[in-house]
């Protein structure tokens, strides 16, 4: 087991941050923790890696209590870059982490060319942008190849270039079997990274498969009734009526599908001879699941 967190408990005076949280991950994967500023996102991050105490429940990572202190040879933490001292350099810090690790000091170059820090990382970190802050962050987090890795917003900050590259690297260190749960407000980015969501609503957790949410929407406007009941014999035959209905008064059909199925009604609508007048897409991820637990139009 990578992390276990059991019956979870943290308020702050009278305000209940987290109540009764529990959910485990059980195999390497990237998973995202979302919910509004406030929800309790870095209070739960801060709890799992034993940097503020809570009040009940047992938090257990890679099979240990996460009160022991050998647990970061595994496991790292991306904080915000608040954490950085601004009169040492890049290379100081990665050095000093190599130096509690026992870590090769080799791995500096190598992990600093990966992150794409290599040209500035030996200046004084009171002159980076907030990009190149983030990218020495997400150096720090990654060079002692841990099993596991907390990461509070890693793309703030970063450009468009930087975007990409942070969604390949998550793959790879996916890939060789690193666990990675991410906290964040871009959710259109989770949908290129990730499946599975944790969401953070009201001091508890709703844990889903954003795979299921993960669909195109496609709205079908059909020239001729008749035709347009063919397609729609074929649609309420094979779809479930949760991802598919008609409006035969505006000859109109809706549906929802996952990557692919499209092919299928093209070519129900190829072999009758179905004439269309339009088919609008629009495509369905973790945002739009994330308005509708929590109740935004």
């Amino acid at each position: 087991m990578i992390c276990t967190v059991n019956k979870l408990n943290k308020s702050y005076k009278n305000n209940k941050v987290l109540n009764n949280i529990s959910f485990n991950i059980e195999h390497p994967q990237i998973l995202a923790l979302v919910g509004p500023n406030g929800s309790g996102k870095s209070t739960l991050m801060n709890c799992m890696m034993n940097l503020i105490s809570f009040d009940s429940g047992e938090i257990k990572i890679l099979d240990m209590d996460n009160r022991n202190p050998s647990i970061f040879k595994s496991v790292s933490y991306l904080k915000d870059n608040r954490i950085l001292y601004p009169y040492l350099s890049g290379y100081d810090h990665l050095k000093y982490i190599c130096d509690i690790q026992k870590l090769d000091y080799k791995n500096i170059a190598k992990v600093a060319e990966k992150v794409g820090i290599d040209n500035f990382y030996k200046k004084r970190v009171d002159t980076y942008s907030l990009g190149m802050k983030q990218r020495v962050l997400l150096a720090m987090s990654i060079i002692n190849n841990p099993k596991l890795i907390l990461m509070d917003e890693p793309l703030n900050g970063l450009d468009t270039d930087s975007i990409f590259s942070f969604r390949d690297l998550m793959k790879e260190l996916h890939a060789k079997g690193t666990t990675i749960l991410i906290s964040s407000h871009t959710l259109s980015e989770l949908d290129y990274i990730t499946n599975d969501i944790l969401f953070l609503k009201d001091g508890s957790i709703i844990y889903e498969d954003i795979e299921k949410y993960k669909q195109t929407e496609y709205k079908i406007l059909v020239n001729d009734k008749s035709q347009l009941k063919k397609l729609d014999n074929f649609l309420s035959s094979n779809y479930s009526l949760e991802n598919y209905n008609n409006n035969l008064s505006t000859n109109e059909l809706i549906i929802r599908l996952n990557a692919g199925e499209i092919n299928k009604i093209i070519q129900v609508i190829y072999e009758n001879n179905i004439e269309i007048e339009r088919m609008i897409s629009k495509t369905y991820g973790a945002e739009d699941r994330y308005k509708q637990i929590f109740d935004i139009k």
